[in-house]
């Protein structure tokens, strides 16, 4: 059985998901965070690009994670591809373990 991802913020360094294709006009994101470990606080940004485009920009971003627990957001309009990008403050000893839903689309 897997247990999840964890993140860990011992080099204070951002975290990315592979980038996924579009599947509709609107995403519905969903994260189960299942354990944290210090004062540990989850930043997740939503991020996309087109094809064409050279650099990522931010179209929605998760309320601050502090707690175990279900996290939701909805991201509108989106590009052609998307990714996550995670943040975990706290110090060197903080760290998260989540699973990731998948995504719901719609148009």
């Amino acid at each position: 059985m897997l247990l999840g991802e964890m993140i860990h913020n011992a080099a204070s360094t951002s975290v990315f998901t592979a980038p996924i294709s579009r599947g509709g006009k609107t995403a519905m994101m969903s994260v189960d965070v299942t354990q944290l470990e210090g004062t540990a606080t989850l930043a997740i940004e939503i991020q996309q690009k087109n094809q064409a485009d050279t650099t990522w920009t931010s179209m929605a971003a998760f309320a601050n994670i502090t707690a175990v627990g279900m996290g939701t957001k909805q991201a509108d309009d989106v590009k052609e591809q998307v990714r996550l990008k995670f943040d975990v403050t706290g110090g060197s000893a903080a760290w998260v373990r989540i699973q990731m839903l998948p995504v719901s689309w719609t148009n």
